[in-house]
């Protein structure tokens, strides 16, 4: 609808777009990912092997873009093929997010997985792991999360419980890091004398079974000494080299991109060769993997070639990736001002004045702090010099001017043909979306009414209830009401939280907790109503079905449907 109301703002998108440095964006991700869902679909039922393979690297797209679609249809591929590797990459990454959420039972459910198909010294290690990242990223309450951990230090058994140690000792390292904490305690030991004994323990366990705490453990002493750096550069390719890691993404790619970043922004402290060699490896990393890098992937990118050729003392290619980051930046103000202090100094070693001038009063201003001696003479002679290359700028200037506007107008003529493509494409794919979604519909119905009919005696008791629940919520519409959640299904059916759960995760066409099932009934009702009452605006749909507001309504019904409700009532219209 965007594209539909505002063509103005369009063009000057796709404009600002065309000047910038060509990179693999979320777009190039997400036709990857369809080509992957296209070959997933037509794939036999019998070749397991490949439909894991897919799968896993669906979740590894997905995790780029924030998505979680087929993490459950990988972990229950991964299940029905006893594949442990597989299942211990997913339990973490699935039980934190619900850890995010503060979905309580879900974890703990989740815990029981881990426990009971993975085992062993693995589902040790994951508890724990999950324990440490609960611990270090709840800042709220670091004192008191400080506390418990020094008590739990007093009895803290390296040979038995070796995972628990390892947590213990890391998390110690990382309140002793901070300042504040450390004058607080005084009898704790330095940040690396913790990472450094945990680390002893990591390499007396079986690599497979600790990678998760060595990986953590090195990135944390990698950060102050560049030999732990390389040791975890030679960790990482070890992770990456692992046969079983082939068809299996997780963590493996990331961590290895992550090492060589590390090196490369050391590289002043490296050979020209040793650098090299770490510059080669992650731009073809780069290249072959663009969703497995942090962050953006065009700010990673920049980052990388800046690094680089800064360490190198190539100011001029330095200047053009500085500039790129600079555009890049995460719109954090400290971010952005950091890299345009890179720019003034690397302005100034060129004696390119007028723009060194330009850019220390924007870094200047941005960091709004009082210009030093230094600084002031600095800004003299900048100054002077912008007074005198002034004249032969202009003339410059004017010459640039008349081009652009040639170049410019033609532009414009471009970006309006690909405008009016685009907009046509995007009608017929919202069609296309449409008609999958009333054909998936059909289909649910059909199985609905097909399990009324069965015998009772032929179905489960999970399926007894999963039915109940079903034709009870649409006889009563009760999830038109905003507040109708766990509690008040359960009063509903009769049943307990725990089966009503079950049942509905086992016979609901996604595996879908109780409130995400319950969610989809309210965008399934509103569908009806989109179609049917075109007097209701959307906001009043939005609450006649049972959502607290209409931009709650609006995400959802857009994750789901890959729609705007406008989208599919203009359709279901047409």
């Amino acid at each position: 609808m965007i594209f539909q109301r505002k063509p103005f703002i369009i063009v000057l998108f796709l404009a600002f777009y065309i000047f910038q440095t060509s990179s693999l964006s979320a777009t190039n991700l997400i036709s990857s990912r369809d080509s992957l869902i296209t070959i997933l679909d037509c794939l036999p039922q019998n070749e397991k092997e490949r439909r894991l393979e897919l799968l896993n690297h669906l979740c590894d797209i997905d995790f780029s873009l924030g998505k979680s679609e087929y993490l459950y249809a990988c972990w229950n591929e991964a299940v029905s093929q006893k594949d442990i590797n597989t299942m211990d990459d997913l339990i973490v990454p699935i039980i934190m997010r619900f850890q995010r959420k503060e979905l309580n039972d879900s974890v703990n459910n989740w815990l029981r997985y881990n426990n009971e198909y993975i085992g062993g010294a693995r589902a040790q290690c994951n508890a724990e792991y999950l324990q440490l990242m609960k611990d270090i990223k709840d800042w709220k309450n670091y004192e008191s999360v400080a506390d418990r951990i020094l008590i739990e230090q007093v009895n803290i058994d390296r040979i038995n419980a070796p995972y628990k140690a390892m947590r213990i000792l890391y998390t110690l390292g990382i309140i002793s890091s901070f300042e504040r904490m450390a004058n607080k305690l005084r009898s704790m030991k330095s940040s690396n004398d913790y990472m450094i004994e945990a680390l002893d323990i990591a390499r007396k366990q079986p690599f497979r079974e600790s990678l998760r705490f060595q990986r953590q453990i090195l990135l944390g002493l990698g950060s102050a000494d560049i030999q732990y750096a390389r040791e975890y550069v030679d960790f990482a390719k070890l992770f990456f080299n692992e046969p079983e890691m082939k068809n299996r993404p997780f963590y493996s790619r990331r961590t290895l991109i992550s090492a060589y970043d590390k090196m490369i922004t050391n590289g002043k402290e490296l050979s020209r060769q040793e650098l090299d060699d770490y510059y080669t490896s992650i731009c073809n990393l780069i290249e072959q993997y663009p969703q497995d890098v942090v962050g953006i992937p065009a700010y990673f990118n920049a980052k990388i070639h800046f690094r680089y050729n800064l360490a190198i003392d190539n100011k001029n290619t330095a200047l053009r990736w500085c500039d790129s980051l600079i555009a890049y930046s995460p719109k954090n103000e400290m971010t952005s001002c950091y890299y345009i202090g890179d720019k003034m100094r690397l302005l100034g070693s060129l004696e390119r004045w007028e723009e060194g001038y330009k850019t220390a009063n924007l870094y200047f201003h941005i960091k709004d702090s009082l210009i030093n001696a230094s600084n002031e003479t600095k800004m003299l002679e900048l100054q002077t010099q912008y007074e005198v290359d002034k004249l032969q700028q202009e003339t410059i200037l004017h010459r640039n001017r008349l081009s652009f506007s040639i170049l410019f107008g033609f532009l414009l003529l471009i970006l309006l043909a690909t405008y009016i493509i685009y907009s046509q494409r995007l009608k017929k794919r919202n069609k296309i979306l449409y008609q999958k979604i009333r054909e998936q519909e059909s289909t649910n119905e059909k199985v609905i009414v097909l399990r009324e009919t069965l015998p009772k005696n032929q179905l489960t008791k999970e399926e007894l209830l999963f039915n109940e629940i079903h034709k009870k919520m649409w006889e009563t519409k009760v999830f038109t009401d905003p507040e109708f959640g766990r509690d008040e299904l359960s009063s509903l059916v009769r049943s307990n939280r725990t089966y009503i759960a079950d049942s509905i995760r086992t016979y609901s066409e996604d595996g879908l907790s109780v409130m995400e099932y319950i969610n989809e009934q309210r965008l399934r009702f509103a569908c009806s109503l989109l179609e049917t009452c075109d007097e209701l605006t959307i906001d009043n749909i939005a609450i006649d079905s049972g959502f607290s507001s209409s931009r709650t309504f609006f995400r959802q019904f857009k994750a789901k449907y890959f729609l705007t409700p406008t989208e599919y009532r203009k359709i279901s219209h047409s």
